[in-house]
């Protein structure tokens, strides 16, 4: 993804290099034919410690893919900035609006440097998405929580449906779009999750505090987006699903975990809550060894090999 990036948009673009990006990429490769994914060496990056690795050509197609995901969503989170200040929905000063003004025309560029993959995404399509969230952000407490997420549902969408049509996958599209406005949900609620409190102190736009959504209907809204992507992952006819597994099903629990864990009760952790009720000399709580984990568990764990339900995950060792 740096490669490419560097490559094709020059070096400051590589800034925008991003997990979400890199999904993408890999949602292209596994539904590429077997044996049709290629590999070449790397630089000695310092992030690796200068060690030499095999990646994905800049020239791949998924990569290019997430490349250009990257600096368009980029931009339009630039361009939020500028509508939030525009608007009066944060309290950004003059300087930083004029320059996530300038960021985002330079971004939306670069995006567009690479025809045949800005049209197969369809970039200004993409970008034309948030066109009006400054509208539906002023009106966010009367047209409630999920209108505000909807630009970011439908981007994502728009962007995971293009990784099965850059790949020649075309039963994967609709499945892909579902997934990926599930996707764009759960990161834009996120996100509100991680930012409710600075957002409060600062008196900032938050989608749930402006909404008046109460966090329990928050926490159940993003359960139930994380099954519908299990559940459409199943239809996905990949071949090679387990980076997709890893990035997607698994990032997202841990994700979620985190962000509302985050929370004030009654979202704390579920084991330090035990903990803090729990009276000296109770009885103790059986536990049992579960063969994705490293330790000993508390049995919630979902038996995917993926060790992210233990750990720091659930606090149950």
């Amino acid at each position: 993804m740096c490669l490419a990036l560097r490559d094709r948009h020059g070096q400051l673009a590589r800034a925008t290099v991003n997990t979400d990006a890199v999904l993408v990429a890999a949602l292209v490769e596994a539904q590429l034919e077997e044996g049709s994914a290629l590999r070449e060496p790397s630089g000695r990056c310092p992030l690796r410690r200068f060690a030499v690795a095999q990646v994905v050509p800049s020239s791949s197609i998924g990569v290019r893919l997430g490349a250009v995901a990257s600096l368009a969503l980029t931009a339009a989170k630039a361009r939020d900035v500028v509508m939030e200040r525009q608007t009066g929905l944060a309290p950004s000063g003059r300087v930083k609006g004029m320059l996530a003004g300038v960021a985002a025309d330079m971004l939306a560029k670069k995006a567009a440097s690479d025809p045949e993959v800005s049209a197969a995404l369809d970039v200004p399509g993409l970008l034309a998405e948030f066109d009006r969230q400054g509208e539906t952000e002023l009106r966010a407490r009367e047209l409630g929580l999920a209108a505000v997420t909807a630009a970011s549902a439908k981007a994502a969408g728009h962007v995971f449906a293009a990784a099965a049509r850059v790949a020649g996958r075309l039963e994967n599209e609709a499945p892909l779009r579902r997934i990926g406005a599930a996707y764009g949900e759960i990161a834009h609620l996120v996100d509100a999750l991680d930012d409710i409190e600075a957002d409060r102190r600062a008196g900032a736009f938050n989608p749930i505090i402006a909404t008046g959504t109460p966090l329990e209907a928050v926490r159940t809204r993003l359960e139930a987006l994380r099954t519908l992507v299990a559940d459409e992952s199943a239809r996905l006819r990949l071949t090679d699903a387990g980076l997709v597994r890893s990035l997607l099903l698994h990032g997202l629990r841990a994700r979620i975990a985190r962000a509302v864990t985050g929370l004030p009760a009654p979202y704390e952790d579920s084991a330090k809550k035990r903990k803090k009720e729990k009276k000296p000399g109770g009885p103790k709580r059986a536990r049992r060894w579960d063969d994705c984990c490293d330790a000993w568990c508390c049995g919630d764990c979902c038996g995917e090999g993926c060790g992210e339900c233990c750990g720091s995950a659930c606090g149950c060792s």
